[in-house]
């Protein structure tokens, strides 16, 4: 039976994932992670739809796309050591596990119209 750190799996030190503890954190984390989902969502339904190529699915929602341009401003902003990190937390209320990979998000955002059909924030 071979054993795993979370280090080697986590990979350098500088680009581990950040596990939220302060109410702080996980609110603004929660904020940027329901931005995405909801950017995401609108995506998938046009995928499944038909009605524009997956290319050009988050190109239809301008809003939705600065709405989560906004919070990922705001978010790194705020919490700069989260640029191109994972982030791990304890949902509010519900204490489910939740996280979300800024670089993916950052990836969105730069590139209005990429590709997010089998992608999960």
């Amino acid at each position: 039976m071979a054993a795993t750190s979370l280090s080697s799996v986590a990979g350098d030190g500088e680009r581990r994932p950040i596990f939220l503890h302060d109410a702080q954190q996980v609110i603004q984390a929660e904020k940027l992670f329901s931005e995405v989902a909801l950017f995401k969502r609108k995506v998938d339904q046009c995928l499944m739809s038909g009605i524009a190529r997956s290319q050009s699915c988050n190109c239809l929602y301008p809003a939705r796309l600065d709405s989560m341009r906004r919070v990922l401003g705001d978010s790194l902003a705020t919490y700069p050591d989260w640029d191109e990190r994972a982030i791990l937390w304890w949902a509010l209320g519900s204490g489910k596990p939740l996280n979300i990979h800024l670089s993916t998000v950052v990836a969105w955002t730069t590139n209005g119209c990429a590709d997010l059909a089998f992608t999960n924030p």
